[in-house]
């Protein structure tokens, strides 16, 4: 494997490249031998040059990466906030809806209980219409039903 060892004709405008326009890796020579000091000097400040450059690069692409860690965990924070927000009121709609449903059923036992005093008081008021000594145990029993019922507790859910 023979390497081409022609000299490379000294170009300053290599060296007056600016960051970021790095030159490829075959524009040097493997062995640099048979380079004269002009040609050595010019590489030298052209890799440096370059390396320079990608240093700064590797700076700034460091820099954005650590924004853009820091902008995804406070965005990842807001939704695990949004999360825990969302949570909190779905529970306490929850909660209101149970308690909701607790006071429809007792409602609905208020009701039944109405409608149960409204039977009894007509029933009442059919018995008192037609006098005589089995109307006064008839009014006796219905009293005795109105009693249980006002003496029976009303269960409260909520």
């Amino acid at each position: 494997m023979t390497e081409d060892l022609s000299p490379i004709e000294p170009s300053f405008k290599s060296v007056k490249k600016l960051a970021g326009d790095e030159r490829p890796i075959t524009d040097f020579p493997r062995n640099p031998s048979r380079l004269s000091r002009q040609q050595l000097e010019e590489h030298y400040v052209t890799m440096r040059k370059s390396h320079i450059s990608l240093k700064r690069s590797q700076g700034a692409l460091q820099g954005h990466n650590k924004r853009y860690r820091k902008q995804v965990k406070e965005q990842n924070q807001a939704i695990e906030e949004y999360i825990e927000k969302y949570k909190s009121i779905a529970s306490d709609k929850t909660d209101q809806y149970r308690f909701i449903q607790g006071l429809q059923r007792t409602l609905e036992d208020h009701e039944k209980r109405n409608k149960s005093f409204e039977k009894l008081f007509q029933e009442l008021e059919e018995v008192e219409e037609g006098g005589g000594f089995f109307n006064v145990i008839s009014i006796g029993r219905i009293m005795e039903k109105i009693r249980r019922l006002l003496n029976t507790p009303i269960k409260l859910e909520g």
